[in-house]
């Protein structure tokens, strides 16, 4: 009989939107995604970098499991010694956002509430700040630095094609470079021979049978 509902809205009010507007809500109850939690913050990402810019995103829903950013929302986030970065979110058009900033790398938990109602809502969670590798941030090889280095060094800095062949020339040409030989003496007890103490054995043994086979004694 729903068909009746919509003939007696459209008689009241000339449109069938409060009969729409309630088979809308209804659906969106029933096809409630598994996660059921009215109240959510979420980090944009598990692990971060050092270098990165923290980013947590909320989401509050009403008792119909509307989408609301009504209340304020307050969010806490502690490292591992127990210091605590207070934040409030700023309001957004899909909920709540906010940009922490940047961490030192070490292992985080933060802590949400809001108040709905008279109910005091809490989400929890957690991230990670990763060090960043200097050497893999650029790539790039700094010429001028290498050729610096290599002046302060007493050195020289070979490029190009033939700068192998013109590195191979200078090492030749410097009478400081020689060749060195390294001489490593090691020795071993005699006793860690089993063999050869296997074949002394066996060779005292044949001795002692051949000399009583004989009758030596």
């Amino acid at each position: 009989g729903i068909w009746k509902w919509r003939l007696f809205d459209y008689l009241q009010h000339e449109n069938h939107d409060l009969v729409d507007e309630l088979v809308r809500k209804t659906v969106q109850y029933l096809a409630l995604r598994e996660d059921k939690r009215r109240f959510r913050v979420i980090p944009s990402k598990a692990l971060f970098t050092e270098n990165e810019v923290v980013v947590l995103d909320g989401e509050l829903y009403n008792a119909s499991y509307e989408k609301i950013n009504t209340p304020d929302v307050q969010v806490v986030i502690r490292n591992e010694e127990g210091r605590e970065f207070p934040y409030s979110m700023n309001k957004s058009r899909d909920g709540y956002h906010v940009r922490a900033g940047l961490f030192p790398p070490g292992n985080y938990t933060f802590t949400a509430a809001a108040k709905l109602n008279m109910e005091n809502l809490t989400a929890e969670g957690r991230f990670t700040i990763s060090p960043l590798d200097q050497e893999l941030a650029d790539i790039q090889a700094d010429h001028d630095l290498l050729k610096l280095l290599a002046a302060e060094s007493g050195g020289e800095m070979f490029t190009g094609p033939d700068g192998l062949t013109q590195a191979g020339a200078r090492i030749m040409e410097n009478p400081r470079i020689k060749p060195v030989l390294h001489n490593a003496v090691r020795t071993r007890p005699l006793i860690d021979w089993r063999w050869l103490f296997a074949g002394l054995l066996a060779l005292l043994g044949l001795e002692w049978f051949l000399r009583r086979y004989s009758g030596a004694y």
